[in-house]
């Protein structure tokens, strides 16, 4: 997912100062919006998901379909979010089975994911060692500008990432409360 944060700088040209931003600082940002998501997802406990709530919550494709065209319709390619939300859409069946089994096994699945991200605090630590950018400014963006770009990614390719998990357990606005509201890492003020 942090690449499609790249993806949506490059189909948009942003530019800082006038010039483009280099690939890997782009991602350097997506990487750090999801260690910071994943942080945030860490605190959770999945497996006290109410999935019947969940699933009687989960919204059509056609309504899917609908939230996509509304948040690409003044996107550089306008059927992007329609098209690959077409393709990752799921039934109600599905949805339950794959909510059942992060339910069931969240403890062992928090473990698993623990053990491949690194917490925001040590990536961004490593980033500045580096000489990469830490926050959006680096990149002539603003957090407020990070948030509005996440709903895109979410809906950017046909692939399930965190987010999709947030939006199929019913957890994506409090996802997005907990990097981008107050006290959050990307707080927007």
């Amino acid at each position: 997912a942090e690449h499609l944060y790249n993806h949506y700088m490059d189909m948009t040209h942003h530019t800082n100062n006038g010039r483009p931003v280099s690939h890997g600082f782009q991602v350097a940002i997506g990487e750090l919006t999801l260690c910071a998501f994943f942080d945030a997802l860490f605190t959770m406990d999945l497996s006290k998901i109410d999935v019947d709530k969940c699933v009687e919550a989960w919204p059509t494709l056609e309504q899917e379909q609908e939230r996509a065209k509304k948040i690409f319709k003044d996107f550089p390619v306008p059927t992007l979010g329609y098209e690959e939300i077409t393709k990752k859409w799921q039934p109600k069946e599905e949805i339950r089975a794959q909510l059942e089994k992060v339910k069931a096994t969240w403890p062992e699945f928090k473990k698993k994911l623990q053990a491949q991200v690194l917490p925001f605090e040590q990536m961004r630590d490593l980033f500045q060692r580096a000489g990469a950018p830490t926050k959006p400014e680096d990149i002539g963006l603003t957090n407020a500008d990070i948030r509005r770009i996440t709903d895109f990614v979410q809906l950017m390719r046909w692939r399930v990432n965190i987010l999709d998990l947030a939006k199929r357990a019913g957890f994506y606005d409090e996802l997005m409360d907990k990097v981008f509201g107050k006290g959050g890492v990307w707080e927007i003020k």
